[in-house]
């Protein structure tokens, strides 16, 4: 019993000793774990304002480079201003591609570094340049290169080199074709890449016969430019001719759709959509032309002819190019007073050598009796109602 009682009060001093202890434990754990917990949230903040103190320093970091990159620019575009009034086209071509390095987006240091080049006899560079800025500019920007493009492809360097193309214009229009082209010629050896003494070469050769020359120089002129229309005319109408059907069509097409008002593009598209095979495409044409521009006397003259073409037997076809050409002749003195379109137009690359009044009447007068006697053969014959 003895022992049975001091283990009893053994195990009952031990849950005791055990009762005291557990409390005393667990104030200390509950303790640590709040300074564990303050001590985290401390770090947290610190670390935070660490990281926002470093972002705010970068942001420093980067405005101050930015800064620093802006005062860079700016004194290579003075620098280059400086040097282009001095006329060292080389030198600011330099410098306006140390701009570029620095913004490479710069339209300003492009459109410089465009005319130094071109200035200093780099001209096919110069387009290189701006062919590229084209690729990947847009909205105004964009247009503002394609303008630049047109302006520095017939920019020419020197008075003599300009002088002697005029020399040749001169030819041009009193058609003396192959003294033009020898003149256009000269120029061209100081200037090989100048598009407007290049697309002068391929119109006077064209006008001359000579098509395979002429499609040579004017594809040239079109990789230089490839935004002027009366380039695209007259290149198709040599591929036209020279028998690049599907080609010369291309071309045409888009000329046509540039120069609305052109009669020489309906006219060339229309001869084009002939040869073909495509004679209702081609009256389509010369339709729609005379509707925009009753005084196309040309485009009159080939709708007449389009319909009274190998219809001998199609009487409605001759009555109504019998009255085409009627209509014709009675625009024509009215054309002679108002309608002359001008020969060369200033910045541009068109060229018009109208027939006189006094041609234009010889043909409708032959092409008219050509349709008559068509009318009065007997199987023809159709009564006027």
């Amino acid at each position: 019993m003895a022992f049975q009682k001091s283990s009893c009060s053994y195990r009952i001093s031990l849950s005791r000793k055990k009762d005291c202890v557990e409390p005393h434990s667990a104030h200390k754990l509950h303790i640590l774990k709040s300074m564990i917990f303050l001590v985290a949230i401390k770090l947290l903040i610190t670390f935070t304002d660490n990281a926002a103190f470093g972002a705010n320093q970068q942001k420093n970091i980067v405005k101050t480079q930015d800064l620093e990159k802006d005062s860079i620019i700016s004194a290579y575009h003075t620098e280059a201003k400086a040097l282009m009034e001095k006329r060292k086209w080389g030198e600011a071509a330099i410098v306006f591609r140390s701009i570029l390095k620095e913004a490479p987006g710069s339209i300003d240091a492009t459109m410089g570094l465009a005319r130094s080049l071109v200035l200093s006899g780099r001209r096919e560079e110069s387009l290189a340049v701006l062919h590229q800025a084209n690729g990947f500019e847009r909205g105004n920007s964009k247009k503002v290169v394609v303008r630049r493009i047109r302006v520095l492809s017939k920019l020419f360097l020197t008075s003599e080199t300009f002088q002697t193309y005029q020399d040749g214009l001169n030819f041009l229009v009193a058609r003396q074709y192959r003294n033009a082209i020898s003149s256009f010629e000269r120029a061209l050896v100081h200037e090989p890449d100048n598009v407007e003494i290049l697309t002068r070469i391929g119109q006077s050769q064209i006008l001359d016969g000579d098509y395979d020359s002429a499609a040579e120089r004017l594809k040239l002129a079109k990789r230089l430019n490839p935004f002027e229309p009366e380039i695209k005319l007259w290149l198709g109408r040599a591929m036209h001719q020279r028998g690049e059907l599907n080609d010369g069509l291309a071309e045409l097409k888009s000329a046509r759709s540039e120069l609305e008002e052109s009669e020489t593009a309906a006219l060339w598209l229309a001869d084009v959509f002939l040869s073909l095979g495509q004679k209702a495409a081609a009256i389509q044409i010369l339709e729609e032309d005379v509707k925009k521009k009753p005084f196309h006397l040309l485009s009159l003259i080939g709708l007449a002819r389009l319909r009274s073409r190998n219809n001998i037997k199609d009487s409605q076809e001759l009555w109504m190019a019998r009255k085409t050409l009627q209509l014709a002749l009675s625009r024509l003195e009215k054309y002679s007073q108002q309608h002359q379109p001008k020969i060369i137009e200033n910045n541009k690359l068109s060229l018009n050598l109208p027939q006189s009044v006094t041609d234009l009447k010889t043909e409708i007068s032959k092409l008219m009796e050509q349709v008559e006697n068509k009318l009065q053969r007997p199987e023809t014959a159709f009564p006027q109602s």
